[in-house]
């Protein structure tokens, strides 16, 4: 079976509207975290070590997303572990237990790390046919459904309990989905000459190496913004519930705003200088936002669950979001791109290695809400952008040599 330009065009579609979905399953447990943390009634810490299991459940999925996606094909891949991810996250607002909240997050990030592979396989080779950026565009679809899911969150969260949001959301995006999923390349654009076995050594290691470390220091900064943003404005800054939202929904429309507009600049700056600059920008502008905060707030300037300090947290998230906006795409499409390898699996241990360094980095944001306090987490945030933003420079000189 060949593949013509019509199902290139399909496939774009498809694969825009699964990322939606995507984005609003994974994100409707942000907006709630901070009920659940409170029902559980635990530490800073233990809630952060929970969610942490997110990492090993990637690790896991990204070790054998590969193989699956070269047995089944990316599109039943897509299907059959975006039901397990958007069920896992349907039952977070059910939970009576730390435990079962370790499993359930465990779970989701197995589903959603193997999805993940398949569908960013899918655009890379839409992006390949087409011949232009648009891998920023399918993650900007991302980040509208994580805005929707984030919009409603604020806006039912004082008339609806989580269990029956989550339970609605994993409902809708479930069938959203799999509609969605329908449209996807029916077949892999995969080269018969490339052995799906050989090893990856010398220049495609150091490449591999070099985008997974840079993904996972921008997985960090954009990790803490869903984990730690709600409970960062309701328990430090003091914004009650509903308006302690508007820091991820602010982080959110700046993401999907560089998303949108970041592809032009690639084509004509060029895919490592766009990320490198804006990863620096964004670091800085958080950085300013969160010490700007924790000194008015010191000094009395600012009052607790005041509009000057909710403004000024919600510019640092606006910034920080734009910084992030081009890292996931870019990294992604490189590693899906190198010679002797197929796209999904240098999509896959691109994965991998970034579920590795974060198997070491979530458990130390975790470890440094309670050591030091939320805000203190949030900047080792800003500075890992700032770290994604030094192997952007490194990924410009390996891909010149």
């Amino acid at each position: 079976m060949s593949l013509v330009a019509a199902d290139f065009s399909r496939a774009r579609l498809g694969i825009l509207a699964t990322f939606a979905t995507m984005g609003f399953a994974i994100a409707s447990a942000a907006t709630r975290l901070a009920e659940i943390k409170h029902h559980l009634e635990v530490s800073n810490s233990v809630f952060g070590f929970a969610l942490a299991c997110t990492t090993l459940g990637s690790l896991i999925g990204n070790m054998q997303a590969h193989r699956l996606v070269v047995r089944f094909g990316s599109k039943r891949i897509v299907q059959a572990f975006g039901v397990l991810m958007m069920c896992s996250v349907a039952l977070y607002g059910s939970i009576w237990f730390i435990w079962q909240l370790a499993v359930l997050a465990f779970l989701a990030a197995f589903g959603y790390s193997t999805m993940n592979v398949a569908i960013n396989a899918q655009g890379v080779d839409v992006e390949v046919h087409l011949n232009r950026s648009v891998m920023p565009a399918f993650h900007g679809a991302w980040s509208i459904g994580s805005l929707a899911t984030s919009l409603l969150g604020g806006l039912v969260a004082a008339v609806i309990p989580p269990q029956w949001h989550l339970i609605a959301v994993g409902v809708f995006a479930i069938t959203a989905m799999l509609f969605a999923s329908q449209s996807l390349l029916p077949i892999d654009d995969v080269p018969e000459e490339i052995d799906h076995r050989a090893k990856v050594e010398g220049a495609t290691l150091r490449l591999l190496l070099v985008t997974a470390f840079g993904l996972s220091l921008g997985a960090i900064a954009e990790g803490c913004v869903l984990d730690w943003s709600n409970i960062y404005l309701h328990e430090y800054v003091g914004i009650s519930l509903g308006l302690n939202t508007l820091g991820l929904t602010a982080f959110l429309v700046a993401q999907i705003s560089g998303r949108l507009l970041v592809g032009r600049l690639n084509d004509r700056f060029g895919v490592p200088r766009v990320v490198g600059l804006a990863a620096a920008a964004g670091s800085c502008g958080f950085l300013l936002s969160i010490i700007t905060v924790r000194l008015g707030i010191a000094n009395g300037r600012f009052e607790l669950g005041g509009n000057s300090t909710l403004i000024v947290s919600c510019l640092g998230f606006v910034v920080l979001g734009l910084g992030v906006s081009p890292l996931p795409a870019a990294y992604l499409s490189a590693a899906g791109r190198i010679d002797g390898l197929t796209t999904a699996r240098g999509i896959s241990l691109l994965a991998l290695m970034n579920a590795c360094f974060l198997l070491v980095l979530r458990p130390f944001i975790s470890w440094t809400t309670d050591a030091f306090d939320v805000s203190t987490a949030l900047m080792v945030a800003g500075l890992a952008l700032a770290g994604s933003s030094l192997m952007a420079r490194n990924l410009r000189h390996i891909l010149s040599e």
